[in-house]
C-alpha cells in the first residue's frame, strides 16, 4: 500500500478540531505510543505501535499492536511512503526477535489523536488525524491510501490534500516536511 500524506503545525487545535467536525463528524479519540527500532549497520528502521481507542466515555475500546516498515519519499511537501504493516500479538515477542536481528530500540513518539475518515464518491478516502505530539506540539496529518499509484494519481492525491488541508482551516504555510522523530531530536537539543 502507498501512503500518500501531508502534515501542518496547528496552533489553534480548538478551532481545527470543530471545523473539521463540521464537515467529517465526530472523530475516534486515540492514543499512539510508538517505538522505533534501527539497524545500525544499514539504518533500516521499524516502527511498534501500540495504539488504544477510547469511547466516547474515555475509557479504553480496542487496543492494537502494530509494525510498519516504510520506504519514503518526499515530494515538494507531500510524503509518499511504501508501507508494510501488520499486526502483533506480543510486543515483547517482536522485540526479542528485533533484538536478534541486529536492531535496537531508537526513538520514542506519543500522540493523542482524533482521527476522521472523510469518503467522497470522486476519490478515496481521506484520513484526517489532528495529533498533539509532545513537546513539539500539535499537527494535522492527512492521508490517502492508494494501491501502486502513478504519477497522474499521485498529482490528483496532493490536490486532494492540499484541498482538505483548506477545509481544515489550516494554511500551505504551516506545512511541515521534517519527519516527527527529526522535530523531537531537534527540540531535545534545544532542552
Amino acid at each position: 500500500m502507498t501512503e500518500i500524506e501531508i502534515k501542518a503545525h496547528v496552533y489553534e487545535p480548538l478551532a481545527v478540531e470543530k471545523t473539521i467536525s463540521q464537515f467529517a463528524g465526530e472523530p475516534r479519540r486515540l492514543e499512539k505510543k510508538d517505538e522505533y527500532w534501527a539497524h545500525p549497520e544499514n539504518g533500516k528502521r521499524v516502527r511498534i505501535r501500540v495504539e488504544t481507542e477510547f469511547d466516547s466515555g474515555g475509557k479504553t475500546a480496542s487496543v492494537r499492536k502494530m509494525i510498519a516498515y516504510k520506504r519514503k519519499e518526499l515530494k515538494d511537501t507531500v510524503e509518499i511512503n511504501d508501507e508494510i504493516e501488520f499486526s502483533i500479538d506480543s510486543q515483547d515477542d517482536f522485540q526479542a526477535f528485533l533484538s536478534d536481528l541486529g536492531f535496537a530500540p531508537k526513538d520514542r513518539k506519543q500522540k493523542k489523536t482524533l482521527s476522521w475518515t472523510v469518503a467522497e464518491t470522486a476519490r478515496p478516502p481521506i484520513t484526517i488525524e489532528l495529533s498533539e505530539v509532545e513537546p513539539i506540539g500539535w499537527f494535522v496529518e492527512i492521508e490517502i491510501l492508494m494501491e501502486n499509484p502513478g504519477e497522474e494519481s499521485i498529482a490528483r492525491a496532493r490536490e486532494s490534500l492540499m484541498d482538505t488541508l483548506a477545509r481544515c482551516g489550516v494554511s500551505e504555510t504551516e506545512l511541515e516536511t521534517r519527519y516527527y522523530t527529526d522535530l523531537l531530536a531537534d527540540s531535545a537539543k534545544k532542552m
